[in-house]
């Protein structure tokens, strides 16, 4: 059996049926996920999506901003010291 099968996928026809029936699996598995979610689920999605990307654009501007304006220990330390008059 296994080795007609394999001498039958040798046939660009069922290879073409093979890929086909593939493709439609997969298309009616996203039909049918779309559907399950209501469109307030929908909805909720898309807004966590946009305040999630939201947030990693500012922490991305933050980090950016670090960046440019190093700071370290040892500058938060002699601040500290300065501001104490030791």
């Amino acid at each position: 059996m296994r080795k007609v099968a394999e001498k039958a996928m040798e046939s660009p026809e069922v290879q073409k049926v093979v890929i086909t029936s593939g493709v439609a699996a997969v298309a009616a598995g996203v039909a049918a996920t779309s559907d399950l979610l209501s469109t307030p689920e929908k909805r909720a999605i898309k807004e966590k999506e946009k305040i999630l990307k939201s947030a990693e654009e500012e922490q991305q501007k933050a980090s950016d901003q670090l960046e440019k304006f190093p700071i370290t220990s040892e500058i938060i330390t002699d601040k500290a010291k300065e501001e104490r008059g030791d």
